[in-house]
């Protein structure tokens, strides 16, 4: 399997964190994956083999072949017979609205297709995307589509994307009330308007970043210590950590950290 990363060109670095690629030869295996909740939406097109969706409670769905994926609370499983592949973009977590043009809350949660977002105009892109000769080609393509839909940031953008940073980079740190109270804003209204940017809301983004915040700890260290990593990132105790991290992933985290380290990744 290879995969390739892609930073975004001029204007649109202040939206795009970056475009992913990943292609897996066609051998008839079955390709499984934990996707666990992330900070950010992603626009997704999927190549080959039709990739399936499994979620806790029992229930699967065929993924469509682009779609808007927005933000996750909680783990999913994903699956395909290998061959395939993927092209990824991945919106910096207060961005998103720049290009899809609504609050990103109302994406939370699930997978639409470009059809639905964007009709005709949705199809067509996943048409040129799909008959492009080669990924820099694609590129090529989503970047003008990105350029045609971008928007200017809002004044509530700007302040809400000074509170995202600060979760990211210290989610242990600070309080989602003096949050609140550096972005001018009463607890209700700061909920309403950080949600309609960043996808959920200020306590679920939090433990979002917490869990993403424990995972890249562990990953520096070269024997990982449960308990450094619950205090360090922020959890009361060990009983807490292992709690939310298996709400969030499915797994202790003695179990995840276990398939990190024998396979080098997770699943």
């Amino acid at each position: 399997m290879t995969c390739r990363i892609i930073k975004p060109t001029g204007i649109l670095a202040g939206v795009i964190d970056y475009y992913w690629i990943v292609e897996h030869p066609g051998n008839r295996s079955v390709h499984r994956e934990l996707v666990y909740p992330q900070l950010f939406l992603q626009m997704m097109f999927y190549f080959g083999s039709r990739f399936t969706q499994r979620h806790a409670d029992g229930t699967s769905l065929q993924l469509p072949p682009g779609c808007i994926c927005g933000l996750k609370d909680h783990y999913v499983h994903v699956e395909v017979t290998s061959g395939f592949g993927l092209l990824g973009v991945v919106f910096l977590p207060h961005a998103a609205r720049q290009i899809l043009g609504i609050p990103v809350n109302e994406m939370r949660g699930i997978n639409v297709p470009l059809s639905d977002w964007l009709g005709r105009a949705g199809s067509e892109l996943e048409e040129r995307i799909f008959q492009a000769s080669c990924h820099d080609d694609r590129i090529a393509i989503l970047e003008a589509f990105l350029l045609g839909r971008l928007s200017e940031p809002s004044y509530d953008q700007r302040r809400i994307a000074a509170c995202i940073r600060q979760l990211q980079r210290k989610p242990w740190a600070i309080s989602l009330k003096d949050l609140a109270g550096q972005a001018c804003l009463s607890d209700r209204q700061f909920e309403r308007i950080f949600a309609g940017f960043a996808g959920t809301t200020p306590k679920q983004f939090h433990r979002i970043a917490r869990l993403n915040h424990a995972i890249e700890m562990a990953g520096i260290q070269k024997r990982v210590n449960l308990t450094s990593v619950a205090l360090a990132s922020g959890y009361y105790d060990q009983a807490h950590f292992n709690n939310e991290f298996r709400e969030m992933t499915g797994l202790s985290p003695r179990q995840f950290f276990r398939i990190s380290c024998d396979t080098g990744s997770v699943f």
